[in-house]
């Protein structure tokens, strides 16, 4: 059995067949059953995709700037080198 979550919520348990394409396929057929399953258009996976490449960017570079001890660029630098 394998957990399925929703926006961090436990939904329920499906059942696996230890072939991970199938049980790709089966994923969103349990979700729509349960009603939790919506669409997303491409515009919206493209704002996902960025949101998800801007948090683990901003991860990596924390973790650069402790293993370093790079004290030396603040995090309000970063701002001004990219302009916002």
């Amino acid at each position: 059995m394998k957990d399925l979550f929703v926006n961090g919520v436990l939904v329920g348990q499906a059942a696996t067949t230890g072939d991970t394409q199938l049980d790709a396929e089966t994923a969103p057929h349990f979700l729509k059953a349960k009603e939790l399953h919506r669409e997303v258009n491409l515009v919206q996976g493209m704002c996902r995709q960025a949101d998800s490449f801007d948090e683990t960017a901003a991860l990596l570079n924390d973790a650069a700037h402790r293993i370093r001890g790079d004290e030396t660029q603040k995090p309000e630098d970063d701002y001004l080198l990219f302009g916002f």
